[in-house]
């Protein structure tokens, strides 16, 4: 007579689904140890919370697991302690090497100056934001050769093809004379800005006015023309000087109607107006 009160085919289906189970968890741990960044410190945090929670069936493999846990988030508030100091010099090397200015402006938060962006660097999510003249144009990751390659890119696109600071003061007066209801009014550089850019466009454009053949000239854009012309000293056209209004506390509250120009290593003013006089 058998001894058997269970029906065998069944266990065995079931210590299947148990071991599928263990397979599946296994392999999304696999997948959360590789996604592990150090650089990532925010990240990181939410993968060892999501190791912790992982039902592996295995009690052993489950302790060394929460063993090994352990050592992790002690290195990783280590390194979020670390990060920052050691980023600024990896940082600071490269650029020296790649004969970009570069200056530590502010720890908290960390903060560079890399010729002309202010560099404002999230260890949080790992990234690092490019911005000129108030306005992020830009993400990189946090590694230094990343981050000087995007600089060189959103330079090149700053700089254009070729930039003659006296043609574009004549569009510059051009287009304050369309905008001023009279001469030597002041009038805010957001007006201008459209007039400008119509002015600045090619050819194609002007015989062809599409899309394609538009070329965008936005107010990071005029902000970067402007501090060329300043540097530069090229402010006088036909006997009349531009003359930049500065934006006063009230007006700096609204940062649609104000342009931030940049005067080197972090520093610049806020401007409203513009003139000819």
């Amino acid at each position: 007579m058998s001894t058997v009160t269970s029906d065998p085919l069944a266990e065995l289906h079931t210590f299947g689904e148990r071991l599928e189970k263990v397979q599946r968890t296994l392999k999304e741990l696999g997948k959360a140890l590789k996604e592990l960044r150090p650089q990532e410190t925010r990240k990181l945090r939410g993968r060892l919370e999501r190791l912790h929670k992982l039902d592996l069936g295995l009690p052993e493999l489950e302790q060394e697991l929460k063993t090994v846990l352990a050592r992790v988030e002690a290195w990783a508030k280590e390194q979020e302690r670390s990060l920052p100091l050691q980023f600024g010099r990896s940082l600071k090397e490269a650029a020296e090497e790649a004969r970009v200015g570069f200056l530590s402006l502010t720890a908290e938060p960390p903060t560079y100056f890399l010729d002309p962006f202010t560099l404002e660097a999230d260890f949080g999510k790992g990234i690092a934001r490019l911005v000129y003249a108030r306005t992020t144009l830009s993400e990189a990751s946090l590694e230094p050769k990343a981050i000087l390659q995007e600089r060189d890119k959103m330079l090149q696109a700053l700089e254009g093809k070729s930039f003659d600071p006296e043609s574009y003061l004549a569009r510059l007066y051009q287009a304050y004379e369309r905008s001023a209801p009279r001469e030597q009014d002041r009038v805010e550089l957001i007006d201008l800005l459209p007039e400008i850019a119509l002015l600045s466009q090619s050819d194609d454009f002007r015989k062809d006015p599409t899309r394609e053949n538009y070329k965008p000239y936005g107010r990071v854009r005029l902000a970067y023309d402007l501090a060329r012309l300043r540097k530069n000293g090229t402010l006088t056209h036909q006997g009349k000087r531009l003359t930049l209004g500065t934006a006063t506390i009230g007006t700096t509250k609204h940062k649609d109607r104000v342009l931030f120009l940049e005067e080197g290593q972090g520093r610049g003013q806020f401007y409203l107006t513009a003139a000819f006089v």
